[in-house]
């Protein structure tokens, strides 16, 4: 994923987030601690990448973990998937369902959901 497409799809992330939340980029700037409207603008744009404390800041806003906020590509949890299940081929049934329990588990907790 080159820069551009990164910048892009994390602005496509906030700007989706803001939204669900019902705020305004005012609000959620003031709720990360005093951004300006114009800064969650340039993030959503795509036009600049905040810091890692920024981000801190968004996902306080927000009210979501920093995790909800990470993009990830598609390719590579596709080529992910596809090695976890290589590496499954030919394990007994058990071991399988095991694997992907952890696997929806992990996957929740990378979304912010809680529990099991």
């Amino acid at each position: 994923m080159s820069g551009k497409q990164l910048k892009e799809a994390f602005g496509q992330r906030l700007r989706a987030l803001r939204q669900e939340a019902g705020m305004t980029q005012g609000e959620l700037g003031f709720l990360a601690g005093g951004i300006g409207a114009p800064e969650i603008c340039r993030y959503e744009r795509g036009a600049r990448l905040p810091t890692l404390a920024t981000v801190f800041d968004l996902a306080r806003g927000l009210g979501v973990p920093v995790a909800a906020l990470m993009v990830r590509p598609e390719q590579e949890v596709e080529a992910l998937c596809a090695e976890v299940m290589a590496e499954l081929d030919g394990q007994p049934a058990e071991v399988v369902r095991r694997v992907l329990g952890v696997v929806r588990v992990l996957v929740r907790r990378a979304d912010g959901e809680d529990g099991p």
